[in-house]
């Protein structure tokens, strides 16, 4: 009976080593994830700092180490953490003059899983700029409310072109031509609000990027061929209304200060 009960212990033992040995040596769980939102306030003028934020998160199942983070154009990064719990997160800032405008900037963060040992990388960028220098634009949105004719305050740039004015071929005015919605999406009024906003953005001081006076110049050809209603006849696929469409999107990434010199505060 003794011998059967040491024999049974020996199992239990060589079992419970056996599950030991296999714990210890078993892959590690978990997976190791990293990501990164950035995002930046632009620069009121030329030589003035543009400053910036980034959120870094743990998105993964294991908790992450070792982390560094850098940026381009290189600057001084504060709230870097050395690691992360699952699911915790850091807000990293910065600051640094864009030397040109607009400016993109990059950042990038690393990190090592603390049981895979897995290597993970997450970067974010964003675009920033500085307004002032060159002037700045204004959306069609807002030229269509200041003029003469309110509600906001007039501006008297609507003075440079007036009101009233007849709009190319359109049989209206610039003001009516501004306020008229692009039925069925009628080309012609989608590049003519952009087209408008741009050339009162202009008259007000807004530098112009040599890409933005093209498309000025290609929609003045344009306007001074076609009605609105023979615009309006054209389907999707049409070559002519794309063009339209490719122009007055050249026109509203400088309105709304994506390119040129930035939107107006």
């Amino acid at each position: 009976m003794r011998t059967k009960y040491y024999k049974t212990v020996m199992y239990v033992l060589v079992g419970l080593v056996a599950v030991l040995f296999y714990a210890s040596n078993a892959p590690a769980s978990g997976s190791a994830s990293i990501s990164l939102v950035k995002s930046c306030t632009d620069a009121s003028s030329q030589g003035e700092p543009i400053l910036f934020s980034a959120t870094l998160t743990n998105t993964g199942t294991d908790n992450i180490t070792n982390i560094t983070c850098g940026d381009v154009p290189p600057v001084t990064l504060t709230g870097v953490p050395t690691s992360l719990l699952i699911g915790a997160s850091a807000t990293i800032t910065g600051s640094y003059v864009p030397t040109t405008n607009p400016s993109t900037d990059t950042i990038t963060c690393n990190g090592t899983g603390q049981l895979t040992g897995t290597s993970v990388t997450a970067s974010a960028s964003a675009t920033c700029r500085y307004s002032e220098d060159g002037g700045c634009t204004l959306t069609p949105g807002y030229w269509k409310t200041h003029s003469q004719y309110g509600p906001a305050p007039y501006d008297t740039t609507w003075a440079v072109i007036g009101e009233d004015t007849t709009f190319y071929l359109s049989g209206q005015s610039y003001y009516v031509v501004l306020w008229t919605t692009p039925e069925r999406g009628n080309a012609y009024y989608i590049l003519a609000h952009q087209f408008i906003a741009a050339k009162l953005n202009i008259s007000k001081g807004a530098s112009v990027p040599s890409n933005v006076q093209d498309a000025l110049d290609d929609a003045t050809y344009l306007f001074g061929l076609y009605t609105p209603s023979q615009i309006g006849a054209l389907k999707g696929g049409d070559v002519l209304r794309a063009q339209f469409v490719n122009i007055a999107g050249v026109l509203d990434t400088y309105n709304n200060g994506i390119t040129g010199p930035g939107h107006c505060r």
